[in-house]
C-alpha cells in the first residue's frame, strides 16, 4: 500500500458484496466508508467501481477489485445454528464419508440424485455388491463411464461396438 497524501492506494481492493432483502450492498473492505447499493449485482459491481475510482481519484477501469460475495444472513445464521447442533462425531463421520470409501450402490443413488447422466448410474448400480471408491477414484471412474455413455449414443457405423469391449 503507497501513501499518496490523504489517499492510500492498494494494488488491489476486496470488494464485499452482500445481499439484503431485494438490493445487494456493496463496501471496500480497506476503505469501509466507500459503500453502494443496487437492485442488481452488476449495478452494486459498477458502481463500487466509480466510487472507489472517485475516492481514489482514479479511471475506474484501471483500478483493481477483487469480488468477495458473501452469504445472505439468514443462510449464515441457519449454516452458524445447524453447525452448532453438529457433535465431533457427526462430523468425524461426515469426513469419513467424504474421504473413506463408499460402496458403488451408495454412490449411484448419490449420482442419481445429482442428476447424473443414467448410463453412469447404471454403470455404479450393475457393479458387485462389495465393490467401494473412494471420491478420488469415484471421479475417474464416472468420467470414463460417462465418455463411454457418449460412444453408446454414437451411430453404430462410427464406433464399432467390438472396439468398445476393451480386453
Amino acid at each position: 500500500m503507497v501513501d499518496e497524501g490523504s489517499v492510500q492506494v492498494s494494488d488491489s481492493y476486496t470488494a464485499v458484496f452482500e445481499r439484503e432483502g431485494q438490493l445487494w450492498t456493496a463496501e471496500i473492505a480497506e476503505q469501509p466508508q466507500i459503500q453502494t447499493s443496487a437492485d442488481s449485482l452488476p449495478k452494486a459491481r459498477d458502481l463500487i467501481r466509480q466510487a472507489l475510482g472517485v475516492w481514489l481519484d482514479a479511471d475506474p477501469s484501471t483500478v483493481k477489485i477483487v469480488d468477495k460475495i458473501g452469504m445472505p444472513k439468514r443462510y449464515t445464521a441457519t449454516r452458524e445454528a445447524v453447525r452448532a447442533t453438529r457433535t465431533d462425531r457427526d462430523m468425524a463421520a461426515m469426513l469419513d464419508k467424504m474421504t473413506g470409501p463408499v460402496s458403488a450402490k451408495d454412490w449411484a443413488e448419490d449420482l442419481r440424485l445429482a442428476g447424473r447422466p443414467s448410463h453412469a448410474v447404471e454403470f455404479l448400480e450393475n457393479l458387485d455388491d462389495d465393490v467401494t471408491f473412494t471420491m478420488d477414484l469415484l471421479c475417474h471412474r464416472i468420467s470414463v463411464a460417462e465418455e463411454v455413455g457418449r460412444w453408446g449414443e454414437q451411430d453404430d457405423a462410427d464406433e464399432p461396438k467390438d472396439e468398445l469391449q476393451g480386453s
